[in-house]
């Protein structure tokens, strides 16, 4: 399991151009838990993650106007974001809803330390579990 997503540094093929481009889409989690897309907190970088969970019946550009037009509106719950023109068309065994919620179970945290004349960037990441809430990664400093 991956604690951070510059642990795939280390893998053989992985160059720091291929880093680049690839991180902006990659979530570590250290469990075998499978993460969900909360619909409510999507941004328009994340649709191209977004096109699987409907097996690839819905279009990149599609994708799109479904998360610009729920930017726009209160939050909904799954069936909500389901109802949008384009995505109610496509059939039930065709979308992996398991993979939406309209609730988050982790949560990053970043700003920045500054101690005297030293200033570092800080990151936190928090899973909430059973009510609780636990700290599942920190770092202090750059990845880069």
């Amino acid at each position: 399991y991956m604690v951070s997503k510059t642990e795939l540094r280390a893998i053989k093929g992985y160059t720091s151009e291929i880093f680049r481009i690839v991180a902006p889409y990659v979530c570590a989690r250290p469990s075998r838990d499978i993460g969900v897309f909360n619909v409510n907190t999507l941004s328009v970088t994340d649709a191209p993650l977004l096109v699987p969970v409907f097996q690839n019946e819905v279009t990149l550009e599609q994708m799109i106007v479904v998360i610009e037009s729920q930017l726009l509106e209160p939050p909904v719950d799954v069936a909500g974001f389901l109802a949008h023109p384009n995505l109610s068309v496509i059939a039930p065994q065709q979308r992996l809803e398991t993979l939406l919620s309209d609730r988050s179970s982790h949560f990053h945290l970043s700003g920045e330390v500054v101690y005297l004349d030293v200033r570092l960037p800080y990151e936190a990441v928090f899973a909430l579990r059973d009510g609780r809430t636990q700290l599942v990664r920190r770092r202090f400093g750059e990845d880069e």
